[in-house]
C-alpha cells in the first residue's frame, strides 16, 4: 500500500512537503483559511447565474 506524505486539511499532523498553494501563498495563510477561486468562475460569472454579490460575498466552506 502506497502511503502519501502530504497532509490533509484538519488531520492536526505535520509534513515537511509544501502543496503548490502552500508553496505559493505560504503556509500560514492557507491554514487560515485563504481560499482559491478559479478564474474559471470569474469569466462565466453570467452563465452560472451568479450576481456581483454572489462572488464577493462567499459562504464559508
Amino acid at each position: 500500500m502506497a502511503t502519501n506524505s502530504r497532509t490533509k486539511a484538519g488531520t492536526g499532523s505535520s509534513s515537511p512537503e509544501l502543496r503548490t498553494n502552500e508553496k505559493k501563498w505560504g503556509k500560514l495563510l492557507m491554514e487560515a483559511g485563504w481560499t482559491l477561486l478559479p478564474n474559471t468562475v470569474l469569466v462565466r460569472q453570467a452563465a452560472l447565474g451568479l450576481t456581483s454579490t454572489d462572488i464577493n460575498i462567499l459562504p464559508p466552506p
